[in-house]
């Protein structure tokens, strides 16, 4: 004998089964889930000397400027308006200041570049040297 079902009895079974479904799913041990944050921020002198140990930077307005970026050197490019000077020779990249530079002298002269905001020219005895502002973002 096969009895059949009304649609209020359906209707029950089906919010029972929700329940039971809830009820278990909201009880069961957690799952751990694994959360990647990317925080962008320009490096630090430490950060890019730990990359190349042996690159020449400057830090201007909380930026570093790196020297020997080859597509950088090969432009051609003209000096603007003095823009600052290295206050302090400083080879510790964690104590960098604004006015540090880690190679180039205290007191060496620093220059903007006419039509170009990402880089700066330092006078040296030895001629320019182009600095690339690095900056994430």
């Amino acid at each position: 004998m096969t009895r059949k079902l009304g649609f209020g009895q359906i209707t029950l079974a089906a919010a029972a089964s929700l329940a039971l479904f809830l009820l278990v799913a909201c009880t069961s041990e957690p799952q751990s889930r694994t959360e990647q944050i990317s925080v962008t921020q320009n490096p630090t002198a430490a950060e890019w000397l730990k990359l190349e140990a042996q690159a020449s930077v400057f830090q201007y307005e909380d930026v570093i400027y790196t020297a020997g970026v080859s597509w950088v050197d090969e432009l051609e490019l003209k000096r603007g308006e003095r823009l600052t000077e290295v206050l302090r020779q400083n080879k510790d990249g964690d104590s960098f200041q604004n006015g540090d530079a880690n190679h180039l002298k205290a007191g060496t002269p620093i220059y903007r570049v006419k039509d170009r905001g990402d880089i700066l020219i330092a006078e040296t005895p030895d001629g320019d040297l182009r600095l690339y502002q690095l900056v994430e973002g």
